[in-house]
């Protein structure tokens, strides 16, 4: 019976030093590392029909306008991978972002909305994906979320 504790007790502990020992790995990796990852990853994305394509703008922002290739004309919606610091200028006035870089052929209302769809940790430096509908009457509503699995 003591020698079954034992056993027990020794798989536990062995246990949690090597999940220990895994998450100070999984913390030590540079972050420039992971931005790397993330920007492959975000290379990897397919467009989401055939003849649609990702259009790079000059500042970085990729771009697909998916009214104008697939369809359908209302609501007029785009899709953006974002890096993370073009994510946090959209965060701070989407109409803004999304009106100097010419995203729809008419230019959206102030005030409009961006929602996180999936919350990352404060340290998160990855790259986002946006979804950006705009409606008839030139009122906008972006959902995003980040492009790297959260754990």
């Amino acid at each position: 019976m003591n020698r079954t504790i034992a056993v027990g007790v020794l798989a536990f502990v062995i246990g949690a030093l090597v999940s220990f020992l895994w998450l100070q790995e999984a913390k030590v990796k540079p972050l420039s590392e992971k931005v790397r990852a993330c920007e492959a990853k975000l290379n990897q994305i397919p467009p989401p029909a055939p003849g649609a394509q990702w259009e790079s703008l000059p500042d970085g922002v990729k771009v697909l306008r998916v009214w104008d290739k697939i369809g359908p004309d209302w609501p007029q919606i785009a899709l953006f991978q974002l890096t993370n610091d073009l994510y946090k200028e959209m965060e701070k006035d989407p109409s803004t972002f999304v009106n100097t870089r010419k995203i729809f052929p008419k230019d959206v209302r102030p005030n409009a909305k961006l929602t996180k769809a999936a919350a990352a940790p404060k340290s998160y430096a990855g790259a986002w994906v946006v979804m950006c509908a705009h409606h008839p009457g030139s009122n906008s509503t972006s959902v995003a979320y980040p492009a790297e699995e959260m754990p």
